[in-house]
């Protein structure tokens, strides 16, 4: 569900990255 979500909203592998640090770090 996760990749569909990114793969839809961020069409750069960048930003994809980015926003999966962050969940990450967020979810701790």
């Amino acid at each position: 569900l996760w990749r569909w979500i990114l793969s839809r909203t961020f069409r750069t592998q960048r930003e994809a990255e980015n926003a999966a640090a962050q969940l990450m770090s967020w979810a701790g």
